[in-house]
């Protein structure tokens, strides 16, 4: 029994020296993995609840097994042990060297020392993430009908900037009657540049074609400002304001020309560790012409479920709505596509 129990404490001393070890000030003892400090937390990555953020001000000393980058405002310095003396940090850097707790302004794991400065000029091909997706149905017998579906989501961001492209179409025939039952398409692009850290514009376009509706192309780029309502780990809400302008033409011959006002809203929040919920709502009211009072609403969800590294579950919606749809159609289609798809691992 006592050879057992020597063996378990040698075992878990072995275990410890391999993980980072963060003392609190009340006492507490906490080990894993030191990510970063952000936003005056100190982040550790445990195996027993993922990431913990513990106030900056409630750590007393820490040890890594690894090199930390330290980030003052006048240089950057690369240490394994700190201790904090009331307001004053202590640290080894081959040398001792003491400064102000204010004085840090980040610190980093190597690891993320070096995504970091990768993200400061990534080149336009790193750091996407999102996937897409494609589903089909095909019936024979009595029935003869094919069924097609695809959705993507793509997302470059970096510190400073975000680029977005998204599509989703579905097409279905039936061949014992000979018509097509739905042939949509709905897409767009959106680039957003940070002003401050929580205001930044935005430019995009959306683009849209649907067949039942005679509608042949509908373009609407457009621009503003966004706010950065909410941007935590598991959720992330932005709301948009700006000015649009739509191009339509239908098959009928019918054009449009139209300036609106544009309002606006995306969301995401992380469901699980694995699950992702996604949604966006735009609000165009006409104001000039003779569409003044009508308007058209567009609204897109989707949820990713990450079954492997790069394979995932998608489901992805699309609402359009439009006040004055022309004579014979109706103002509402929806999209809706499910089914496995291939993910990206680049920072969401």
């Amino acid at each position: 029994m006592k050879v057992l129990c020597v063996f378990c404490l040698s075992l878990f001393c072995i275990v410890s020296s391999f993980a980072d070890e963060v003392v609190l000030k009340n006492g507490n003892h906490l080990t894993g993995d030191i990510v970063k400090l952000d936003d005056n937390k100190l982040v550790l990555k445990t195996d027993f609840a993922d990431e913990i953020h513990i106030k900056w001000d409630a750590v007393s000393s820490f040890s890594a097994k690894s090199p930390v980058v330290v980030q003052t405002a006048d240089k950057k310095v690369t240490v394994t042990n700190l201790e904090r003396k009331d307001t004053m940090i202590a640290m080894n850097t081959g040398q001792p060297v003491e400064i102000e707790a204010a004085n840090i302004k980040t610190l980093r794991s190597q690891g993320e020392q070096d995504s970091y400065e990768a993200s400061l000029h990534p080149g336009l091909m790193a750091g996407w993430a999102g996937g897409a997706n494609f589903g089909l149905a095909l019936a024979t017998g009595n029935s003869e009908t094919l069924s097609v579906s695809t959705g993507m989501n793509l997302n470059r961001a970096t510190l400073n900037d975000k680029l977005s492209l998204y599509a989703t179409s579905v097409y279905n025939k039936d061949n014992v009657a000979d018509s097509v039952t739905a042939n949509a398409i709905q897409g767009g692009l959106r680039y957003d540049r940070n002003i401050t850290k929580r205001l930044f514009f935005f430019i995009g376009s959306d683009f849209e074609y649907n067949d039942l509706q005679k509608l042949d192309i509908r373009a609407v780029p457009n621009g503003g400002l966004g706010f950065h309502a909410i941007n935590s780990p598991r959720t992330v809400l932005d709301l948009f304001g700006g000015l649009s302008y739509t191009y339509e033409k239908y098959g009928t011959g019918v054009t449009n020309n139209i300036f609106a006002p544009s309002f606006g809203e995306e969301l995401s929040h992380k469901l699980t560790a694995n699950t992702v919920f996604k949604e966006k709502a735009f609000f165009f009211p006409y104001v000039t012409g003779d569409q003044a009072g009508d308007y058209r609403f567009a609204f897109d969800a989707g949820v990713s479920t990450k079954i492997s590294r790069w394979l995932t579950w998608q489901t992805s919606l699309s609402d359009r709505y439009v006040s004055n749809p022309i004579p014979g159609t109706k103002g509402n289609d929806l999209l809706l596509s499910t089914g496995l798809g291939l993910t990206l691992a680049g920072k969401k």
